[in-house]
């Protein structure tokens, strides 16, 4: 049974996402982060979004928040990731920000838009 709930890490796209900072350096954690959102921020207005990116792109976007002092829930799922940030210590990122805040308003657009994301 998969994993599925109302948080940014709550499923399985996001949660096998997480787990990829397990052993990351400040430098691929990064990396990471910004290989999710890119692709997903740069999209145009009319590309249909796949789950597969539109997931990790949000859980990509709560970690910039918590990166950038924002709590976020607890969760087994995002425990990864949370460590990583504890381990490395990334000092807020204003392109990150950006492009979290572009991967999110896709991502709202594209559910306001029409059918779920495939």
């Amino acid at each position: 049974m998969g994993t599925w709930g109302a948080g940014a890490f709550d499923n399985d796209d996001a949660a096998d996402w997480a787990f990829g900072f397990d052993e990351a350096d400040l430098s691929d954690g990064l990396s990471i982060i910004q290989e999710t959102l890119l692709p997903v921020a740069e999209a145009l207005p009319t590309t249909y979004l796949r789950s597969y990116q539109a997931v990790p792109a949000v859980a990509a976007a709560e970690l910039v928040a918590f990166i950038n002092g924002k709590r976020i829930d607890q969760s087994p799922y995002n425990e990864p990731a949370r460590n990583w940030v504890a381990r490395t210590h990334p000092s807020p990122d204003r392109h990150l920000i950006r492009l979290a805040r572009r991967a999110l308003k896709h991502v709202t657009r594209e559910l306001r838009a029409g059918p779920t994301l495939g």
